[in-house]
């Protein structure tokens, strides 16, 4: 009997440790490129602006250009423990950047080619890495 609950204790903490550890679902991938003027051809470097996964500003998503115009979108993520989150809706929604800069068009750009050509076996579970390559923006 005290063999029992000893094993039913173990199996009960290790239930219970596996519950507690934190899981992450990596929604969009990790995404670099770079902003460059159409009219000039050049970056737009260390210009401040917003980049992200979607249209509602926050300044999670506020960027600087560095000197060669690059920016990093850090990807969505969703956090859980033990029971996994449905992704049907997440999977339904449009593979965009939204980039608006002062002083330019605000654009949309579809990154859904890249992402196909860059990762070929999408794993909620893998942090992905995209490079988008130059965005051009036109001036306002």
């Amino acid at each position: 009997m005290k063999f029992f609950f000893s094993h039913l204790l173990i199996i009960f903490i290790s239930t219970f440790l596996v519950a507690c550890t934190q899981k992450t679902l990596y929604l969009t991938p990790e995404t670099t490129g770079y902003i460059y003027s159409i009219e000039s051809k050049k970056p737009i470097a260390n210009y401040h602006g917003y980049i992200g996964y979607d249209t509602a500003r926050d300044s999670h998503n506020s960027i600087t250009t560095d000197s060669k115009g690059k920016f990093k979108i850090s990807p969505e993520t969703l956090k859980y423990y033990l029971i996994k989150p449905s992704l049907k809706d997440w999977n339904m929604s449009a593979a965009h950047i939204y980039i608006q800069f002062p002083g330019y068009r605000t654009k949309i750009y579809d990154y859904s080619e890249k992402l196909q050509e860059q990762v070929s076996n999408s794993d909620p579970n893998k942090l992905e890495q995209l490079d988008v390559g130059i965005i051009f923006l036109s001036s306002e």
